[in-house]
């Protein structure tokens, strides 16, 4: 009678090998997106913050910020780009919010300055 060797793995230790890389891989995938994501959540609270700021800074003074402001929060620096245009004393301004070359987040409005402000930047 001829005795056959085993070749290959039985169902047992595959379904171990599966359990024991699953149970790698799915904690590091966790934690590696969750890292991700709380950093694009923190980057575009502080930019909505900064906007904020700039919108309550134009509404009440009625005065624009620079074209193109470097902005350092928290250890990171951002970029606030203003584009306006003019009709009479009503200005149509654009706020952009850039970090690095990656755009977080834009907003736009229309705000009253008299003629007499029109170059008034912060």
């Amino acid at each position: 009678m001829m005795r056959r060797t085993p070749s290959g793995m039985t169902l047992v230790e595959t379904i171990i090998a599966m359990v024991i890389l699953i149970s790698v891989i799915l904690p590091l995938l966790y934690f590696g997106t969750k890292a991700a994501y709380n950093t694009g959540i923190e980057e575009m609270q502080e930019a909505y913050t900064l906007l904020n700021g700039e919108c309550s800074i134009i509404y009440s003074k009625h005065l624009l910020p620079k074209n193109n402001k470097k902005i350092a929060v928290g250890g990171r620096i951002y970029t606030m780009i203003c584009e306006t245009k003019r009709d009479s004393s009503l200005v149509y301004w654009t706020l952009t919010i850039k970090a690095g070359p990656r755009e977080i987040g834009p907003i736009k409005g229309i705000a009253f300055i008299p003629e007499e402000d029109r170059y008034a930047i912060q």
